[in-house]
């Protein structure tokens, strides 16, 4: 799930009894989660994507007012329900050399809950790599 959409679930998860327009959800990201707001149509295509999974809903007002996004029922408000059974996942390819970690194996990859982060470095020949010694 990309961080932005993580986000906004973060926030609708915050307050599962108070429908909020998207504005509000994004100020709640940048004041509590200390991200970067969302473009309007990053936010409403990430909103629109958790309602089509079944976390979020709506309410439409009508023509001219914003839509009230609230955590659909049925869903748990728990944070940690969401998180990918991969765990976090780095912003480069996983599989690819340049990724920005290695797991436990010494393979550039995915980091797990799993993973000792005292032994989880930096990828030889990285420029990382002397923070590994």
């Amino acid at each position: 799930m990309p961080p932005g959409k993580a986000n906004l679930l973060a926030a609708l998860r915050a307050d599962p009894a108070t429908p909020r327009t998207q504005p509000q959800l994004i100020d709640w990201i940048v004041s509590t989660r200390h991200g970067l707001p969302l473009k309007r149509t990053t936010a409403s295509e990430y909103l629109n994507e958790l309602a089509k999974d079944g976390y979020a809903d709506c309410i439409d007002q009508g023509p001219g007012r914003a839509k009230l996004w609230y955590l659909a029922e049925g869903v748990s408000d728990d944070a940690s329900a969401s998180l990918p059974t991969g765990g976090l996942t780095p912003a480069a390819d996983p599989s690819s050399a340049s990724s920005l970690y290695s797991d436990d194996d010494g393979s550039a990859g995915e980091l797990t809950p799993d993973d000792d982060l005292l032994t989880a470095g930096w990828p030889e020949g990285s420029i990382g790599a002397e923070a590994n010694r």
